[in-house]
């Protein structure tokens, strides 16, 4: 997954990149394609995509261990449906698309379902004149490299963001891996962790953090490379994490925001020896 160039293009919450997600979830077909290099143009064209597929090429038989099921602890709600065989695939998609994707309302209600469905989210947002966004820099060249803010105070805790980001996908790739021997921990101690507990919180300090033209920072979800060092990937995680808050030595209030990512940063479960491989590397 992170051995292989992946196109991603950061950009502010503006009206035109809020449009695109409206049309992205919206739950028709649309007159015109929208994303030229995109087999399917929205959410809806997708899930008929995925109706029309021959099981063979759908279901991996190797991976069905690896899914999150509540009768095997790996998930708490006894909802979810794992993906065995394809008379289940009909059932997944209509349950997705009846909890907001793709779809003008929400049918249905769950503990990850909101009142309203995604392309509703996105059209509110896009039609508000109330919405207010960070300031973040919205420079003419698009994705700014962490490399690019070396002499930002700020530094530390976007190269943090960046190895949590890329440490995030390694725990991903590992999760659907057959060698890997512990899956539940990867959920419980790296997936949600990363997500709620480290990422989270790096993106909410980071945004209030500004730069000469007061201007906020931001995730900018750049490439880390771990192979570069001997350490472990979670030693060289716990190691960035104490360079970040060695940045604002001094300052007890960025100190204690930081504390608790530090603590979670500390709990995540080693990659090793699954972390390092060698191949072709992304540019950073």
């Amino acid at each position: 997954m992170l051995y292989g160039k992946i196109p991603l293009n950061l950009s502010p919450a503006k009206k035109g990149n809020i449009e695109n997600f409206m049309k992205l979830e919206q739950p028709e077909t649309p007159t015109m394609a929208l994303f030229a290099s995109a087999p399917f143009d929205t959410y809806k064209m997708f899930t008929d995509l995925m109706r029309e597929t021959p099981g063979d090429t759908l279901i991996i038989p190797e991976t069905k261990s690896r899914q999150f099921k509540y009768e095997d602890g790996s998930w708490d709600d006894e909802n979810m449906i794992a993906i065995e065989e394809m008379s289940q695939v009909p059932i997944a998609l209509n349950t997705i698309i009846s909890q907001g994707e793709g779809s003008k309302e929400v049918t249905i209600q769950s503990d990850i379902s909101t009142p309203h469905s995604h392309f509703q989210v996105f059209k509110g947002i896009f039609e508000s004149t109330e919405t207010v966004c960070h300031p973040v820099p919205d420079t003419d060249h698009k994705n700014p490299k962490t490399s690019d803010l070396k002499n930002e105070k700020v530094h530390k805790v976007l190269l943090l963001s960046d190895a949590a980001y890329c440490y995030l996908l390694i725990t991903v790739e590992r999760m659907w891996d057959p060698a890997f021997p512990d899956r539940d921990s990867l959920i419980t101690n790296n997936l949600r962790e990363l997500m709620v507990k480290i990422m989270r919180p790096l993106a909410e300090f980071l945004v209030h953090e500004k730069d000469s033209n007061d201007q906020c920072f931001a995730p900018l979800f750049r490439f880390y490379d771990f192979s570069k060092s001997e350490e472990t990937c979670h030693d060289q995680l716990k190691d960035l994490m104490k360079e970040a808050m060695k940045a604002y030595e001094g300052e007890a209030d960025k100190v204690q925001q930081l504390e608790p990512v530090a603590r979670s940063v500390k709990n995540l479960l080693s990659l090793q020896p699954y972390c390092h491989r060698p191949g072709p590397q992304p540019t950073s």
